[in-house]
């Protein structure tokens, strides 16, 4: 799958912590303290397969557009979605982004004392200082002039 070029990424500069986690429809931006990049592949490889095969199992996981009930037999991720889902009143694979960022990153702290994880604008992260969130607009008189302090 060809993969889009997300200027957004570029807005604070290289850093050695920072790299891209790639594969099929997943395409992570990660910034840490050390480069991780085959730690987060591991991570981001396992969970992939561990959503795949509950999809696989349950078609109506990956189609519905509404709340569903949990099985009983989803893996970490997928329970993550379904509670999210539950919440949000939509179907669970609207959770998939922030759920894959949120796992990648949990796992990859034990290596790492701040991470952030983007998947598709969807972040995840834990920081040991107040940071400043950019919001992107796409209207002249907000452009560059929004963010979140987290």
């Amino acid at each position: 799958m060809k993969h889009r070029t997300r200027f957004y990424r570029d807005y604070n500069g290289e850093s050695s912590g920072s790299f891209n986690v790639r594969i099929d429809t997943t395409d992570l931006f990660i910034r840490a303290d050390v480069n991780l990049h085959d730690k987060a592949y591991e991570v981001l490889k396992s969970a992939r397969a561990e959503l795949e095969e509950h999809i696989r199992k349950h078609d109506d996981f990956l189609h519905s557009l509404n709340p569903i009930i949990p099985y009983g037999d989803e893996g970490k991720i997928a329970a993550v979605m379904y509670s999210a889902s539950a919440a949000a009143g939509v179907g669970p694979m609207a959770a998939v982004a922030g759920a894959i960022a949120e796992k990648v990153g949990r796992d990859l702290l034990d290596y790492t004392g701040e991470i952030i994880v983007e998947n598709g604008g969807d972040i995840w992260m834990t920081l040991k200082k107040p940071a400043v969130i950019g919001i992107y607009v796409n209207n002249i008189y907000f452009k560059n002039n929004i963010g979140i302090k987290i």
